[in-house]
């Protein structure tokens, strides 16, 4: 059978090529899961065993694409009781790998069972056993956590890397949107939020330690992105980093917060007394509405301040989507920085509140405007919010 296509698959154009899709014939038409399990895969005959087995226990189906094998992969799928579909592209050349795509796909298949939850993992991967152990707490988490990330270590079969930590989990919710960026970009939806997401002491092993695990990821990004389009230098991907001990699950399972770790990005406002002058705050007016109004579909988190384009007007761009990009006033612009260095919620809204307090004043019913309209669209999402409950900024509205 063919997927059908969805209102949100028209933003990919050609990248959604049609899909074959079986089903396995057991699973009864509108068969609910609570977890399932999203997996890429591509002649993994030999690590994806010890995948499925990984899961099995933790997560109540899988749902797979098929990237044009030519090994016994596919049928390794179907014979696994715990696959319940697998999508089947045709083989292209690793130069065309589009890993986003295929991870779009595989959210949009997951449709047909309504779960409530899903995991996304690799084939080359496997979960700690420990998840069993604690599976129903995460999946009766309050309605407030939308995700889970984890700690990922590259493992030669005997000791381990230092730990990554990724995002691999999230409620599931139809028609979410996705990164574009092809490949390394984020495999949960760009909606969830960071102070939505908590990270775990449940681990993923990733099998990339060995000299030739490592050589073989080498040459396939360096086939996969051969203008480094996506990543400066693939060198890193050689070096031998499994030189921790290998230690037993912890028994008790953490929940901490979780912030995604950005590179080192330049700065343009260095202080305070950088940031936009007085007059900036006076003319803002329709340019600041048009920028919220186009930063609006995109979560202030997803931005980051690229350049500056002339004195008074700056670039943003979307660090999974890089070829969005909106020229902005100094305003937007400084707190787009703000986010990226000072991070945490209630550092934010100090910093925001010492520099702007005189500007809420002085700029009063537009600038408050700016400030309602970025949190009803969510543009404001850490810690802006408690900004309204001071009695400074009340006093203007």
């Amino acid at each position: 059978m063919r997927l059908a296509a969805t209102p949100t698959d028209a933003a990919w154009g050609s990248r959604l090529a049609p899909l074959d899709c079986w089903t396995r014939p057991e699973v009864s038409p509108g068969t609910k899961y609570r977890l399932l399990a999203l997996l890429p895969v591509r002649d993994r005959q030999a690590l994806l065993p010890a995948c499925l087995d990984s899961l099995r226990g933790a997560v109540d189906g899988v749902v797979a694409l098929d990237d044009g094998s030519e090994d016994h992969t596919p049928r390794i799928l179907r014979e696994d009781p715990l696959v319940v579909r697998i999508l089947h592209r045709q083989r292209r050349d690793l130069a065309e790998w589009d890993d986003a795509a295929n991870r779009y796909l595989l959210h949009q298949a997951v449709s047909h069972f309504c779960p409530e939850w899903t995991l996304v993992i690799d084939s080359d991967e496997e979960l700690e056993g420990s998840f069993r152990d604690h599976r129903e707490t995460l999946l009766g988490a309050p309605a407030s956590v939308r995700a889970y990330a984890f700690p990922l270590v590259s493992t030669d079969g005997e000791r381990i890397s230092a730990p990554i930590h990724l995002p691999r989990m999230y409620r599931y919710v139809g028609d979410a949107p996705f990164a574009q960026r092809r490949l390394h970009g984020l495999p949960i939806p760009l909606s969830v939020l960071e102070q939505e997401t908590r990270l775990l002491s449940i681990r993923f092993f990733h099998h990339s330690g060995t000299d030739r695990q490592r050589r073989e990821r080498f040459e396939k990004y360096r086939v996969a992105d051969p203008h480094r389009e996506f990543q400066d230098s693939y060198d890193n991907l050689l070096r031998p980093k499994t030189v921790h001990p290998l230690l037993p699950p912890e028994p008790e399972l953490r929940m901490d917060d979780y912030w995604i770790e950005n590179a080192h990005r330049p700065r343009f406002f260095t202080g305070d007394e950088d940031g936009p002058t007085r007059n900036d705050r006076s003319r803002h007016g329709d340019r600041f509405r048009e920028a919220v109004a186009l930063l609006g579909e995109v979560m202030i988190e997803r931005v980051v301040l690229k350049e500056r384009i002339e004195r008074r007007r700056y670039r943003v761009v979307h660090v999974d989507v890089p070829s969005l990009s909106w020229e902005v006033e100094p305003e937007l612009a400084w707190l787009v920085e703000h986010f990226r260095i000072v991070r945490r919620p209630d550092e934010l809204a100090a910093a925001f509140t010492r520099t702007w307090r005189s500007a809420v004043a002085e700029a009063g019913e537009t600038l408050l405007l700016f400030l309602h309209e970025g949190l009803e669209r969510g543009l404001f999402a850490h810690g802006v919010r408690r900004l309204f409950r001071d009695d400074a900024c009340r006093g203007t509205k």
